[in-house]
């Protein structure tokens, strides 16, 4: 019979949605799904043998229920009394198709409420059925689903697909060199195929303490290109990584809005931008509860991506929001907190604990304002020489020799005789600051580390705006 939607109860919220028409359509689609299948338009996998305790191999009866479907038609995945167990054998979605589970599990753990398929392959659990013939597969939606991968490979690939809606859904991958989702094309350089792009991922949970969440590859001569990636959690060391080989065309004018990365370790990044060019990124949010820096955005070859608006959580060990390798990056509306760090040219037996430790910055574009406050509760030094400095700026001064930024300075614990006049100051081409000195009638130099008594307290707290190099 045809679908006709029920309009029952139509201000109810469903499965996260807002309540309203939207909300009643997919109550009533997933009342029907329960009831029958292979009318000509649903495709209930238990229909055609899934039994989903978590220890039979559901995979052929999955699969049988694909393939009946053909495409443009929606498989159901019912909730089952445990997960679909799909062991080594990878699923192959075809085009057109929606695959609609009943719920996926937001919080990473087991409920009863969530619709799971278990991989155990070594390949990808999910993937485009045009990946197989080197071409494309377009309109694809999976909704409201849990996937899991315990494979060194990728759990969902998105190779090839185009127009696609990925909503709602879980994604884990425990395996080291895991990847959660990718997105790319199907063929290498030169060889045409199926390229990756106008694809939505909303909502999406994904992860996986080591691993890669999402890779967006460029292939050769192809790029990944105007994909949106709106909303949703990641909890992996690399959340969202461009990479690609080649002289072809870059992965761009992809959006990246709106997600919450939760690292879990040291030395992690948010973003790993080795080839994004024109890309946005706005609107996320950072948290890291490890020590040690997190990346937001690094890499070698990103270039002219505009970053709007994210936003800084609790991270230990500071945030580095760019490398300075990247060029033409554009931010704006950042703010967020730098660690600043005493240290010296040669630091010796320098020894320096902090009662105050502090700083702030905001960003407009390439102008950088920063702020600190640093005061020691013990500072003691008898072998260490040069230029007392100041490390951590969270982006590199821009190389100039004509101008010089300098900023304000007040200071307690240096002595440095006939020498009036104090500011803080940003090396060019470097995220690190020294102390510039001045008085009638001397020679300007910089502060050196003997001219901070060893055993004082050291009181120091200034600002600097300056404009950040490359982006």
């Amino acid at each position: 019979m045809p679908y006709t939607p029920d309009a029952t109860n139509p201000t109810e919220p469903v499965d996260g949605r807002p309540a309203g028409s939207a909300a009643a359509e997919f109550r009533a689609i997933k009342a029907q799904l329960a009831n029958f299948s292979g009318n000509g338009l649903f495709f209930n996998i238990m229909a055609y043998g899934a039994i989903g305790n978590g220890t039979i191999d559901d995979s052929a009866a999955i699969q049988a229920a694909i393939n009946a479907a053909g495409e443009g038609k929606i498989v159901y995945f019912p909730k089952p009394s445990n997960h679909y167990f799909i062991g080594t054998t990878s699923l192959k979605i075809k085009k057109g198709q929606w695959w609609l589970g009943n719920s996926r599990d937001d919080s990473g753990a087991s409920n009863d409420l969530a619709t799971t398929i278990r991989y155990t392959g070594v390949g990808s659990a999910v993937y485009g059925i045009g990946k197989d013939t080197n071409t494309t597969t377009g309109n694809v939606r999976i909704s409201n689903l849990r996937i899991i991968g315990h494979s060194s490979a990728v759990v969902l690939d998105m190779s090839g697909m185009f127009g696609s809606l990925i909503e709602f859904i879980n994604i884990d991958s425990s395996n080291a060199a895991g990847i959660g989702i990718l997105l790319g094309s199907t063929a290498g350089a030169g060889s045409g195929g199926g390229n990756c792009y106008y694809n939505t991922l909303h909502q999406v949970t994904l992860l996986n303490a080591t691993g890669i969440g999402i890779k967006i590859l460029q292939a050769g001569d192809t790029g990944t290109n105007d994909n949106r990636i709106v909303g949703g959690k990641n909890t992996c060391n690399t959340g969202i990584k461009f990479e690609g080989t080649g002289v072809g065309a870059l992965n761009s004018g992809n959006v990246i809005q709106n997600i919450s990365f939760e690292n879990v370790s040291a030395g992690t990044k948010a973003i790993h931008c080795d080839t994004g060019v024109d890309n946005l990124i706005s609107g996320c949010r950072i948290e890291h509860p490890g020590a040690g820096s997190l990346d937001f955005v690094f890499g070698t070859t990103g270039r002219d991506n505009v970053i709007i608006s994210n936003h800084y959580g609790s991270v230990a060990g500071g945030v580095r929001y760019s490398d300075a390798s990247i060029e033409g990056q554009f931010w704006y509306g950042r703010k967020g907190l730098w660690t600043p760090v005493i240290t010296c040219g040669t630091p010796g037996n320098l020894a320096v604990g902090y009662s105050v430790q502090y700083g702030a910055w905001e960003r407009e574009g390439k102008l950088v304002t920063v702020s600190f406050n640093i005061e020691t509760s013990s500072f003691t030094h008898t072998t260490a020489s040069g230029t007392f400095s100041i490390t951590g700026l969270p982006f590199t001064v821009e190389n100039s020799t004509n101008l010089v930024a300098e900023g304000t300075l007040l200071f307690q614990g240096i002595t440095k005789a006939n020498y009036t006049q104090f500011t803080f100051r940003g090396i060019p081409n470097d995220t690190t600051t020294v102390i510039g000195c001045s008085g009638s009638a001397q020679t300007r130099a910089n502060l050196l580390i003997t001219e901070v008594p060893t055993g004082g307290t050291v009181h120091l707290k200034g600002g600097l705006t300056y404009i950040a190099k490359g982006g």
